[in-house]
């Protein structure tokens, strides 16, 4: 795995911590931030390859920290978390290249992190190989439904 330096702004101490716990685990240098505020200033100070952030905090909330970043740096990859849909469809709206929809887990957050927060396009399911079969239950997940895997959705078997 290629080491990133990455950015976490998350107001939670506690899920902050562990967020910083499961990345260094996996190789990666992580510089931490409470709030959008303090990660502009953050991500002015050095090199980051990629942002995970909470929509929801005080001072610039998540989606005006997206905002601005992208207006800096519109290469910068930013990876949004939340447990709502709505903020997480906002994210996107507003330059974020992957979403994790909480709770996620560790797995799903590492994977976000191996593709640097890159977007992907999953077709929909009636465009899929005709030897692709998923359980009745994974089929009517509204995301897959829709088309819109790989924004906050892991399917293990």
């Amino acid at each position: 795995m290629c080491e990133m330096t990455i950015l976490i702004v998350e107001d939670s101490y506690e899920f902050r911590t562990m967020l910083r716990i499961f990345l260094e685990g996996a190789g990666h240098k992580v510089a931490e931030a409470a709030d959008g505020l303090a990660a502009l200033e953050r991500y002015r100070e050095s090199p980051i390859d990629l942002v995970i952030t909470d929509l929801i905090m005080p001072h610039k909330n998540g989606l005006q920290l997206i905002a601005d970043l992208k207006s800096e740096a519109r290469q910068v990859k930013i990876v949004a978390m939340s447990s709502s849909d709505q903020k997480l469809a906002e994210a996107r709206s507003v330059g974020a290249s992957r979403t994790l929809s909480k709770p996620f887990s560790r797995k799903q957050l590492l994977d976000a992190v191996a593709h640097r927060g890159n977007s992907y396009w999953t077709p929909s399911p009636s465009l899929w190989p005709r030897w692709i079969h998923l359980p009745a239950p994974v089929m009517q997940h509204p995301e897959i439904r829709n088309g819109h895997v790989g924004f906050g959705l892991s399917v293990e078997f």
